[in-house]
């Protein structure tokens, strides 16, 4: 697998894909300011690109729900988290919470 000098990317936690066997990565354009804009979703048996979910919102990072039913991404701006189902490939709907998030946890 070749990568693209012109993009960032993160991977995050997402704990309800290890038994599915897929990885979730963050990207963004490479351009100073650590956003993504998509999550690429691969297949780890053959390191394929099974799924791309894009946001309408830049953000941050993500993390997985435990049940792997949703993703939370931390938008950079406008304090609100993405709620994000995997399955449907779609932002379902965006959480305020006050201010800019740095960090999230998801606890069973």
């Amino acid at each position: 697998m070749r990568g693209n000098e012109t993009e960032t990317v993160m991977p995050f936690a997402s704990p309800g894909s290890l038994d599915r066997g897929l990885l979730y990565v963050a990207v963004g354009a490479y351009d100073g300011q650590g956003l993504a804009r998509e999550i690429r979703v691969f297949d780890t048996n053959t390191w394929v690109r099974v799924r791309t979910i894009r946001t309408r919102t830049p953000f941050r990072s993500a993390v997985g729900a435990i049940a792997g039913s949703v993703i939370y991404a931390l938008t950079a701006e406008g304090g609100t988290v993405l709620v994000i189902d995997p399955e449907a490939q779609r932002e379902l709907r965006t959480a305020p919470v006050g201010r800019s998030p740095s960090a999230a946890i998801v606890a069973p």
